[in-house]
């Protein structure tokens, strides 16, 4: 992905941060990526999960489209909480960045796509 804030070792790290220092990390990405997807691994009939996956995904895609800094930090800061309340619901993040290559009226274009996951800690 050509010169990435982040490297291979900070995304293995991801689940084993600070809520926080999990926000600063995404908030960076989430800047640098043209496209955001989120996935849940949780049981099915899990509300909670799924109320804190789209919260999570909520603010995360703020921070991908934040303008000013006024704007990042404000979802950083609700990334943050996102991150907490996930740790709190049991469920881990961890992230990937991979390039999607789409062909076009412009030729080939390489697209850089954050993927986050949160997947439960607890058995479902």
């Amino acid at each position: 992905m050509g010169q990435s804030l982040c490297t291979a070792d900070q995304l293995s790290a991801l689940p084993t941060l600070e809520p926080a220092s999990q926000a600063d990390l995404l908030t960076l990405l989430a800047q640098e990526v043209r496209l955001v997807t989120m996935a849940l691994g949780a049981a099915d009939d899990d509300a909670e999960a799924e109320r804190v996956a789209v919260r999570f995904e909520r603010a995360l895609e703020r921070a991908m489209d934040a303008d000013h800094r006024d704007e990042s930090r404000h979802a950083h800061l609700q990334l943050s909480s996102a991150l907490t309340d996930a740790r709190r619901a049991g469920l881990r993040v961890s992230a990937t960045v991979e390039e999607l290559t789409l062909d076009g009226a412009l030729g080939a274009q390489r697209l850089p796509v954050l993927t986050a996951f949160l997947n439960a800690d607890r058995p479902t």
